[in-house]
């Protein structure tokens, strides 16, 4: 009996002896991490900022939502049947100092309340390494491909708020949005919604139907960094003639 209690002990003091201890191991992922954060290596996650996120109100209105009409919601009239047909999502983008950019891409409900409003974020590396055009209509054309899943075979809204459709080449300029919808079997439409001027007091100005609409909003959700792959399939869709490889860090 004491025997096999003194090769347990023994086989026990061997175990430790070959093997790190926990603590040892977390003392090496710590270090491991360190070093990743050091070297900006790109991660898979979503990356989660500490600063506050906006309010849905300030959300909306930065995305042009609070500019819009509650009847810009309306895809078709039924006179037979006296009933409507609205969109299903609003997509649109805002550019920002930095050189940096975010596609919104708002869903409504049947009852044309805000279901979810969904964001990505567009670093300046994608405009300088991969030259995407920033535009507000480069910008719609990869909106559809980054929320191919969600809008496939639905109306969309694409809102325009900083071109005005009379400008040269504004015309040619829809072709790729198009393609793009009509890959992803998508009926869409083409709005130009101007900021609203701001009154001395900014809540005044805003559409009360539209901000009751947006406080309903169950989900927010925000991706940091585009696929490097749907990138670069935007901008085929965009600049047919490019053939260029895009080696950014962009995952």
């Amino acid at each position: 009996m004491a025997s096999q209690r003194s090769s347990s002990a023994v086989r026990a003091s061997s175990s430790e002896a070959d093997g790190p201890s926990s603590s040892d191991l977390s003392i090496a992922i710590d270090r491991e991490m360190e070093n990743m954060r050091r070297l900006s290596l790109p991660s898979t996650h979503k990356v989660v900022s500490a600063k506050p996120r906006p309010s849905i109100v300030d959300t909306a209105e930065a995305c042009g939502l609070l500019d819009m009409s509650p009847s810009d919601l309306v895809a078709e009239t039924n006179v037979e049947q006296s009933g409507f047909r609205y969109y299903h999502f609003v997509l649109s983008s805002a550019f920002h100092s930095n050189g940096s950019a975010t596609i919104f891409l708002a869903k409504f409900d049947t009852n044309t309340n805000l279901e979810s409003l969904d964001s990505t974020k567009i670093p300046a590396q994608v405009f300088e390494d991969a030259t995407y055009p920033q535009t507000e209509l480069a910008m719609a054309v990869l909106g559809l491909l980054l929320y191919r899943t969600e809008v496939f075979g639905k109306r969309v809204l694409c809102l325009l708020r900083a071109t005005a459709p009379h400008e040269e080449d504004f015309s040619t300029s829809l072709e790729p949005l198009k393609k793009a919808a009509t890959k992803l079997r998508v009926t869409h439409h083409v709005q130009w919604v101007p900021p609203k001027e701001k009154k001395e007091n900014p809540r005044l100005s805003i559409n009360a139907g539209m901000r009751l609409r947006v406080m309903l909003c169950q989900t927010r959700t925000q991706v940091e960094v585009p696929p490097r792959k749907i990138v670069y399939e935007a901008k085929q869709i965009v600049d047919p003639s490019w053939t260029g490889i895009w080696n950014c860090v962009c995952l």
